[in-house]
């Protein structure tokens, strides 16, 4: 190619989602959610999720106790995020390239 000036890619640009926001999660609530994704992991149920938080006085976001049934609540929303982002999608199409020469 003699000039890249005059050189021109053009391209339609398709984005689609499903992801309504994503909020910046405060570093002490991601640690207690990767510690509540790493007990899951390791077989602990709701139960004994909640009882663990509360031993180590770990409180919810807004200072109260762990429950099983806000354990529960975590792991539904989680997913419900996690099925969000596995609906994005960006699609480049109609591709064109022109050389000025």
């Amino acid at each position: 190619m003699e000039n890249p000036d005059s050189f021109l890619i053009t391209f339609d640009v398709k984005f689609k989602t499903q992801i309504i926001s994503k909020t910046n999660t405060l570093d002490k609530f991601k640690q207690i959610h990767s510690k509540i994704l790493s007990l899951n992991n390791e077989g602990l149920g709701n139960t004994k999720i909640s009882k663990y938080l509360n031993s180590h006085n770990i409180k919810t976001p807004t200072g109260i106790d762990y429950t099983p049934k806000l354990i529960g609540m975590f792991f539904y929303k989680y997913r419900k995020i996690n099925k969000r982002f596995k609906y994005s999608e960006l699609r480049l199409t109609n591709i064109r390239f022109w050389s000025g020469n």
